[in-house]
């Protein structure tokens, strides 16, 4: 029986090391029949996705055609293809036609979307961070807001209900499974292996792709060096010299977060209330799913934690930095 799974990442839920993962290991999956495509565009299939932007001015290529050559000619065997891509859940400034990619893999025996979805405030956060290792991401006094109000941060919806109407569009709700990232992380220590066990090909030993972090990145470091620099890009050196007076200041166990208290509360106040209509909504599907609350306040801390005494220490650095004429 052929098999295509369309896996939607959504941001802040591994998405993109779920495709190293697989990329790295395609002859281990090959030799348990599942297919990751090689499309010659990366690690990912992003280049798959933009082709079903329903676009026709800005789109020439046969989506059809396209798709024939990587991943349906697969249709006839006895093989599973997966798909992976953040773009099939991007809402805005173009949509996935999502009908159109529903017909286009209908010769699969069997289909299967899955979808990771995580807390809103860590999405928010994730793509804060994602933006700021490019460019600064902009004023956080903008982002905020706008995110809240409109529930949509960097075209990606935060509202798992909207997320879900745009799959609909073109699928059964059958064919539809969420994932909780917070609970994969905790069940299987990964995304990649949650995504093989929830499809029954547990027991496939994949090999890493990238170890962990000796520094892990640290989102209110990012948010710091992003007030420093602005409006340009931090700098690596700016990065590590802002962690390094964080050290330095204060202390902790607990996880930092780009939020403050308020704008945390406020947060908790808007989304768990559609996460639960969203929940009940899905409910007769998989009425085991619950999006992860956000974290109590005591387990984090916030934005102001640091006080004058980091703006102090880092004075005192940058005085230094300038009398070496760095």
């Amino acid at each position: 029986m052929s098999h295509i799974i369309i896996h939607i990442g959504t941001h802040g839920t591994e998405a993109r090391k779920v495709q190293s993962i697989f990329a790295k290991n395609r002859a281990i999956l090959k030799a348990n029949n599942i297919i990751y495509p090689d499309i010659g565009d990366g690690l990912d299939h992003d280049g798959l996705a933009h082709i079903l932007i329903d676009n026709p001015g800005e789109n020439s290529k046969n989506p059809a055609a396209i798709w024939e050559q990587y991943v349906c000619s697969k249709a006839g065997s006895d093989q599973t293809v997966i798909i992976s891509s953040y773009e099939f859940s991007r809402m805005q400034p173009s949509l996935i036609d999502m009908k159109k990619l529903r017909a286009i893999i209908s010769a699969f025996d069997k289909v299967t979307v899955i979808c990771v979805i995580r807390n809103q405030a860590d999405v928010l956060q994730s793509i804060y961070q994602e933006n700021s290792k490019t460019k600064y991401p902009g004023s956080w006094g903008e982002i905020f807001p706008y995110a809240v109000h409109h529930k949509l941060v960097d075209g990606f919806s935060m509202d798992f209900g909207i997320l879900y109407d745009h799959l609909l569009a073109g699928f059964k709700p059958s064919e539809i499974s969420f994932l909780s990232y917070e609970s994969e992380m905790r069940q299987n220590g990964g995304i990649a292996p949650g995504i093989l066990n929830h499809l029954g090909l547990n027991g496939i030993e994949l090999e890493d792709s990238c170890p962990d972090e000796t520094h892990p990145v640290d989102p209110l470091v990012w948010f710091l060096a992003n007030q420093l620099a602005a409006p340009d890009h931090a700098s690596e050196n700016l990065y590590k010299l802002v962690r390094k007076c964080c050290e330095e200041t204060y202390k902790s166990e607990k996880p930092t977060t780009i939020l403050s208290k308020v704008e945390h509360q406020k947060m908790s106040e808007v989304f768990e209330i559609l996460n639960r209509k969203f929940e009940k909504r899905i409910s007769d599907i998989q009425p085991d799913l619950k999006v992860s609350p956000m974290l109590d306040n005591q387990d984090l801390s916030y934005r102001g934690v640091l006080g004058k005494n980091f703006w102090l220490n880092m004075s005192v650095h940058l005085v230094k930095l300038r009398r070496k004429g760095v």
